[in-house]
This record gives structure tokens, sequence and C-alpha cells, in this order.
């Protein structure tokens, strides 16, 4: 028995919706970036940071946080070093992303 045409179309229909909906949805979610191309990486070391321990990293952290955009799922990555940053630190709707071996030091 041939399926008509409107049956093929009751049938295909929901079954795509699902698809185009999961995938819509998945590709604006700013929590995974790996599947949101617009989220962006924002290296501490690009706006100055040292990590070296020594140095006062607070304006380039800053500089970098800036940049990333509160509230934007943008992550801010501090590559391996010993980074000092000397004032409280609020981060909103912003990732901070440490590599092995990475620490960032805050004042008590």
């Amino acid at each position: 028995m041939p399926m008509d045409r409107r049956s093929l179309t009751n049938l295909l229909l929901p079954v795509l919706l699902l698809m185009s909906s999961g995938v819509a949805a998945s590709e604006c979610d700013a929590r995974n970036p790996i599947r949101n191309p617009i989220l962006r990486t924002f290296n501490v070391r690009t706006y100055g940071a040292k990590g070296d321990g020594k140095t006062n990293d607070t304006a380039a952290i800053k500089a970098a946080i800036t940049a990333a955009g509160i509230g934007t799922g943008n992550t801010v990555l501090f590559p391996e070093g010993d980074y000092l940053y000397d004032q409280e630190l609020t981060v909103n709707g912003i990732f901070l992303r440490g590599e092995s071996g990475a620490r960032l030091r805050l004042p008590l």
C-alpha cells in the first residue's frame, strides 16, 4: 500500500522539527563552547600578564576580562603560571579556565 503525500508529511514533519530544534538549541548554548563558534577565548598573557609569581598581573587580567565581556559566556584563559591579582574578583557570565599548573592568587 503506497503512502500518500499527506501521510508522509504528517510523519516526517514532527521528526524534522525535533531534529532542527535540537541543533539550534545546542548551537546557541553558551555553556557549550565547543558547539558555539561565537564564543571566544581571551588569554591573559595577550593582555600583558606575566604569570611569574612576582609581577602584579591585576591590570592585564582586568583587561582580558573586559575584552571577554561580562555575561557573554566567553572564556578567560590562564596558561601555566603564578598570577598575582591584588583586588577582589567578581565575574559574572565569563568562564575562567586555568591550564595545568596555573594558579591565581587573590587577596585575603
